[in-house]
C-alpha cells in the first residue's frame, strides 16, 4: 500500500476495517470480564471493576502518548522523502514508552491499595479489587506494548497483522473468561487471568512482524534526541490526554455515586464504563485508520488527498454515533441484563442512567475525530486544548456543580453537556484548521 499513490478510498478502507477491528476487539477484554464477573460473581465484582477499569487506561495513555505522537513523526518525514529521520522517531518513541513504561509498572505495584481506595474502593469492594487488579497490574508491560506497537505497524503497511494478533489475543481471553471463571470457579482472579494470557499472547504475535521482509522499522541514532522527545511528547498527548481524562474522570464519579447514590448505581456505572470505553476506542479506531495517511500526505502537501478522507471519516463517525445513542435510547434494560445479574435494585436505577449517559455518544465521536485530525496536520496545540477541556476543565467543572443542583442526574447530564460543549470548538478548530492547509 502507497499512502501518497493509491486511491484514497481505498486506502482509508483498508485501514478502517484492522482499525476499527483492532480497537473493537482490544475492548473485547474488558467486556467478555464485565459480564463473566457480572455473572459468575455479581454486584459486588462489578463495583469492583468499576474501580480496576481506569487501569486499563494507563498503558493505552502511555501507548498512545508515546506511539502516536512517533508515528505521526514517522508518518510526516517518511512523508517528505526522509526515511532515516523517520526511524530516529521510531527509535525515540520505543526509547520513551520503555523508561515511562517502567517508572509507572513500578508504581502501581507498590502503591496499589491506596490507588484502589483513591479509585473508591471501599471495605465490602476492597478484595474484589485486589484479586483482579494485582493480576493486571502484573501484566501491565504487556498490556502497553500490545497497544503500543500497531501505531507503528499500522504506518509501515502492516495493519493486517495488528488486527490478527488482537483476534486471537480477545480469543484466548474470552475462553479463558469462561473457563476460569466458571468450570474452574476462580472469581474475580480468573477473569483477570484470561486478560493477561489475551495480552501476552497478542504481543507476540506482533511482534512476528520485526521478523519479516516486509519490516522497515530500524533502530536509528536521532541527531536531536532532546528535541525529538519534546516532539513526540507534544504530538501524542492530545489523544493520549483522552485516556487519563478518563481516568480522572472515573475517580470523580466513583466517589459522586457512592456519595449521591450508592454501589448499586456504582455497579451500574461499572459496565456503562465498559460500554464508554467500547465506543471510544472504536472512534479511535476510525481516526487512527485515517491518521497515517493524514500525516504522510501533509509531509507531502497532498492537502486534497487529506480533505478527501477527512470526510469519509466524519462520515463514518456520524452514523456510528447515532446508532450507539439509538441503541442506549431504546434498549437500555436489555444492555443491562447482558452484563450484570437484573436484580430488582440495579434495573430500577440502570435504564435511566443509560439513557442519559448514551446521548454523551452524539458528541464524542467529532470530539476525537478532531483531536486526531489535528495531530496529524501538525496542529497538535488545538487537539491538546480540546483534550483538556473535554477532559478535566468543562467536564470535572459540571461534575461538582450539577450534582450540587439536580442530584445523582447531574452526575450523567455533566458528561453529555461537557461532550456536546466541546464539539462546538472541535468543529470551529477543524474548520479554521482546513483554511490553513497550504494550497498544492
Amino acid at each position: 500500500m502507497n499512502l501518497l499513490l493509491d486511491n484514497p478510498k481505498s486506502l482509508f478502507v483498508k485501514y478502517l476495517v484492522p482499525s476499527v477491528g483492532s480497537a473493537l476487539v482490544v475492548t473485547i477484554y474488558s467486556f467478555v470480564d464485565t459480564i463473566a464477573i457480572g455473572q459468575g460473581v455479581g454486584a459486588n465484582g462489578t463495583a469492583a471493576l468499576a474501580v480496576v477499569t481506569p487501569l486499563f487506561s494507563l498503558p493505552i495513555f502511555l501507548a498512545i502518548l508515546c506511539g502516536i505522537g512517533g508515528s505521526v513523526l514517522m508518518g510526516v518525514a517518511r512523508g517528505s522523502g526522509d526515511w532515516e529521520r523517520g526511524n530516529a522517531s521510531y527509535t525515540v518513541s520505543l526509547f520513551l514508552v520503555g523508561v515511562i513504561g517502567i517508572a509507572v509498572w513500578a508504581l502501581l505495584w507498590f502503591f496499589r491499595v491506596p490507588l484502589f481506595r483513591l479509585l473508591g474502593a471501599d471495605d465490602t469492594i476492597m478484595p474484589y479489587a485486589l484479586e483482579y487488579g494485582t493480576v493486571i497490574i502484573i501484566a501491565f508491560p504487556f498490556m502497553l506494548m500490545s497497544a503500543y506497537l500497531p501505531n507503528f505497524l499500522r504506518m509501515d503497511g502492516a495493519p493486517n497483522l495488528a488486527l490478527a494478533s488482537v483476534l486471537i489475543g480477545a480469543a484466548v481471553n474470552v475462553f479463558g473468561d469462561w473457563f476460569f471463571v466458571f468450570p474452574m470457579n476462580m472469581g474475580m482472579f480468573g477473569a483477570a487471568l484470561a486478560t493477561a494470557l489475551g495480552v501476552v499472547v497478542q504481543t507476540g504475535i506482533q511482534c512476528i512482524h520485526y521478523f519479516t521482509g516486509k519490516c522497515t522499522l530500524k533502530l536509528t541514532r536521532s541527531h536531536n534526541f532532546g528535541s525529538e522527545i519534546v516532539k513526540t511528547l507534544a504530538n501524542g498527548f492530545g489523544a493520549a490526554f483522552l485516556e487519563i481524562a478518563m481516568v480522572v474522570t472515573t475517580v470523580v464519579i466513583n466517589n459522586l455515586i457512592m456519595h449521591y447514590s450508592g454501589s448499586a448505581a456504582l455497579a451500574v456505572y461499572g459496565f456503562v464504563l465498559t460500554i464508554a470505553a467500547l465506543v471510544t476506542h472504536i472512534y479511535m479506531g476510525v481516526g487512527q485508520a485515517a491518521q497515517p495517511i493524514w500525516s504522510m500526505n501533509f509531509g507531502a502537501g497532498k492537502t486534497g488527498r487529506i480533505q478527501r478522507v477527512f470526510k469519509m471519516a466524519l462520515a463514518v463517525m456520524m452514523v456510528l454515533s447515532v446508532l450507539f445513542t439509538v441503541c442506549g435510547l431504546l434498549f437500555p434494560a436489555e444492555i443491562t441484563g447482558v452484563f450484570v445479574r437484573a436484580t430488582p435494585e440495579v434495573m430500577d436505577i440502570a435504564p435511566h442512567i443509560l439513557r442519559i449517559y448514551f446521548l454523551s455518544f452524539l458528541f464524542l465521536g467529532v470530539n476525537i475525530l478532531a483531536i486526531l485530525y489535528l495531530q496529524s496536520i501538525s496542529q497538535d496545540k488545538k487537539a491538546t486544548v480540546l483534550t483538556v477541556l473535554r477532559g478535566i476543565a468543562v467536564n470535572i467543572a459540571l461534575l461538582i456543580v450539577l450534582p450540587m443542583i439536580i442530584g445523582a442526574d447531574g452526575i450523567w447530564w455533566a458528561v453529555v453537556i461537557a461532550e456536546a460543549a466541546v464539539s462546538v470548538l472541535a468543529v470551529i478548530f477543524m474548520i479554521k484548521a482546513k483554511r490553513a492547509l497550504p494550497k498544492e
